[in-house]
């Protein structure tokens, strides 16, 4: 499969899941897994993607249709443009706190 498929595959996956925004997960698993930024992916959208990383998107893709958030398949989150590791016994910073730091 080519990385444009798969990632309408996951989309709608996700959707059907009812997660709050499939596209974005699709992204951001996807970029994980390849190892790229999400603007990278535009540059292979045409590319095949590897057996392995297929299997291991489509493993990611299926927790966070079970509800797991993303920030704990890939073990981290973005906060005032740093990475924290975290896990389900950390709290995922929220986008909130991010701008109530800022205003402090």
């Amino acid at each position: 499969m080519k990385v444009f498929e798969v990632i309408n595959w996951a989309k709608g996956y996700l959707k059907e899941k009812k997660r709050e925004d499939p596209y974005l997960d699709a992204q951001i698993l996807l970029s994980y897994i390849l190892n790229l930024s999400k603007g990278d992916l535009y540059l292979i959208y045409q590319q095949k993607i590897r057996d392995e990383d297929l299997y291991n998107y489509q493993k990611a893709i299926k927790r966070r249709g079970e509800g797991e958030p993303s920030a704990y398949i890939i073990g981290y989150s973005e906060f005032m443009s740093l990475k924290f590791m975290v896990n389900p016994q950390v709290f995922i910073p929220r986008p909130e706190t991010e701008i109530l730091v800022e205003k402090v």
